[in-house]
């Protein structure tokens, strides 16, 4: 559902998120990708990630304006990311990179589940597995936005 079509329903407050930097998760860093692949692919997430953020922030600004009563808060998920991972133990981590559910590749986490070993300490990790964020993580973004 759109802004649009849900700001037509009756809402006038919108909270939206722009993208974090896709290109640290585990999937795109060897030994799930090669170093040369996975240095032109981590280029082109970060490329991808600015612009699809500036241009959404240039949508964002410009949506009250045709839209009257519109207040649209914009969170800034990429800059919320960067200072988790840049304060990790502040937050509870003690290990950014390493995902604790340790798949040998994207596929075979959703096929083969319980053919890979969990790390003792998941809370400590940043990432849950090779593409999604530990639960801490989302605790931590829930905070920031709780009144």
């Amino acid at each position: 559902m759109t802004m649009t079509a849900v700001y037509a329903a009756g809402a006038r407050k919108f909270v939206v998120f722009n993208l974090p930097d896709f290109s640290v998760l585990p999937t795109f860093s060897p030994p799930y990708l090669n170093a040369s692949a996975s240095a032109v692919v981590k280029e082109r997430l970060n490329a991808g990630t600015s612009q699809f953020n500036v241009q959404l922030a240039a949508l964002l600004d410009a949506y009250p304006g045709s839209h009257p009563g519109a207040i649209v808060l914009p969170y800034d998920t990429l800059g919320f990311y960067t200072t988790v991972r840049s304060n990790a133990s502040a937050y509870g981590f003690t290990n950014i990179n390493d995902p604790c559910y340790m798949a040998s590749n994207a596929q075979s986490m959703y096929t083969d589940f319980f053919n890979f070993p969990i790390c003792s300490a998941p809370d400590q990790h940043f990432f849950w597995d090779l593409v999604r964020f530990q639960k801490l993580f989302s605790a931590s973004l829930r905070a920031c936005l709780s009144p």
